[in-house]
């Protein structure tokens, strides 16, 4: 339980920044939560942290349970094993992908895609279905770069310098149509 006092704390906080609740409870159910998240926060560094001085003893990487987690570059959920080296944690088969030089390494900590973007996340950020994306690609408008195993589209930025433009052409040439 957080003090009273730290309550009122973060009510003033709060109320700084327009948000208000309606009772006192409210507050200090509100700043629980904020303790239960932070000390989640924590326990996940410390674990990055393990994982970061493990990397140490064995620098090109190693294989650890995957327990559950999401492969950064297909979005996978990985079951098995998963791979751990200086660019993160991917699955076995992004890993394959990454060993056969098919995606560079920073694909699985470009979490902003700043340089590269793979199919799903265009379907998703983007609006662009999925038989669009292979009849650019088809068309030789996009480059892409397949991960063998799970069929994940990658497109470098370098590589496709026009990406958004591409798109957008396409969709400007199918609405005439």
């Amino acid at each position: 339980m957080v003090p009273d006092d730290r309550v009122l704390e973060l009510k003033k906080i709060l109320n700084k920044q327009g948000v208000k609740y309606d009772d006192e409870a409210t507050y200090s159910e509100v700043a629980n939560e904020l303790v239960d998240f932070y000390a989640m926060l924590a326990e996940w560094e410390d674990e990055e942290q393990q994982l970061k001085d493990r990397l140490k003893e064995s620098p090109k990487g190693f294989a650890l349970s995957g327990e559950g987690r999401n492969c950064p570059l297909c979005r996978d959920y990985i079951t098995e094993d998963m791979w751990y080296d200086k660019w993160g944690q991917k699955c076995m088969t992004c890993q394959k992908a990454l060993d056969k030089k098919i995606v560079p390494g920073y694909c699985f900590d470009d979490y902003k895609n700043e340089k590269h973007i793979t199919d799903r996340t265009m379907k998703l950020q983007l609006g662009v279905r999925a038989a669009v994306i292979r009849k650019l690609v088809r068309q030789g408008k996009l480059k892409a770069r397949v991960v063998p195993g799970s069929g994940v589209l990658v497109f470098l930025k370098k590589e496709n310098p026009n990406i958004t433009g591409v798109i957008e052409a396409d969709r400007q040439t199918s609405k005439g149509c």
